[in-house]
């Protein structure tokens, strides 16, 4: 599932990572394996989240000038889980607003402050907002990325074995 995290290192960042612990499991296993098999996950989970971020850059262009602006800050990291990070202390409009000040607003809608749109429809679960750009995308993408995730997971650890029994 995404999940949000705030704060983050980087001042008005937000990042999103996959949080579940049979990931964690898995993670820890790839500790004991060599190196190679670390970097060849990275590899598959940086190709994942770059799906996602072009994908929440692209419904963001839909989505109102403050959302447009937000696309550039859609940055990959580069783990072993797939993780985008949005926002950041850059300007990012032409009065001078500053990328994670605009974020929620962007994303979540507003009634009090008229340059961001109205409130985004609340989640059918009742705990907070649907989102109009970040989470709707997240959301749609989930299952084909775990998919993917787990099935390059599976790739690296059929080759991993075949260095080990032959190395």
């Amino acid at each position: 599932m995404a999940n949000p995290k705030k704060p983050s290192e980087k001042k008005n960042t937000f990042g999103f990572d996959v949080i579940d612990s049979d990931i964690y499991a898995v993670l820890r296993t790839f500790k004991a394996m060599d190196k190679i098999a670390s970097e060849d996950l990275r590899k598959v989970a940086t190709e994942l989240a770059q799906e996602a971020a072009d994908a929440i850059q692209n419904a963001a262009s839909f989505n109102g000038r403050q959302a447009s602006a937000l696309a550039s800050t859609v940055k990959v990291a580069r783990d072993r889980i797939p993780k985008i990070s949005i926002g950041g202390e850059q300007s990012i409009t032409s009065s001078g607003a500053k990328a994670g000040d605009i974020l929620i607003g962007a994303e979540f809608g507003s009634y009090r402050y008229k340059q961001f749109p109205t409130r985004s429809p609340q989640s059918p679960t009742g705990k907070g907002n649907l989102g109009y750009f970040i989470f709707p995308t997240l959301k749609m993408l989930q299952p084909r990325i775990k998919a993917k995730w787990v099935e390059g997971i599976d790739k690296i650890r059929e080759e991993w074995k075949g260095r080990a029994v032959s190395g």
